[in-house]
């Protein structure tokens, strides 16, 4: 994804999906002037089917711990609800 040019930040996840069992979850912060759906054309010409998201969440920041890593605690908080940005 960050290949892509569009991409600043990004975390990817697996979360159930309804349809597939199992999705991949994007968390992105978009680069200024950056574009989801360039950054969905990419993934749909870069990456294998399997490894495409299922759901991208574009964020404008990716929450960290105190310590500086990714909080998944809190991202999965942020995610949670309905989908956003799919």
């Amino acid at each position: 994804m960050f290949s892509s040019g569009q991409v600043q930040e990004a975390v990817v996840v697996g979360r159930p999906d309804p349809r597939r069992g199992d999705g991949i979850l994007a968390c992105v912060v978009l680069r200024p002037g950056g574009s989801l759906e360039a950054l969905r054309q990419y993934c749909a010409i870069e990456l294998p089917r399997y490894m495409w998201p299922s759901r991208f969440e574009v964020l404008d920041a990716i929450p960290r711990s105190p310590a500086g890593k990714f909080d998944y605690v809190e991202l999965r908080r942020l995610t949670a609800g309905p989908t956003a940005s799919s």
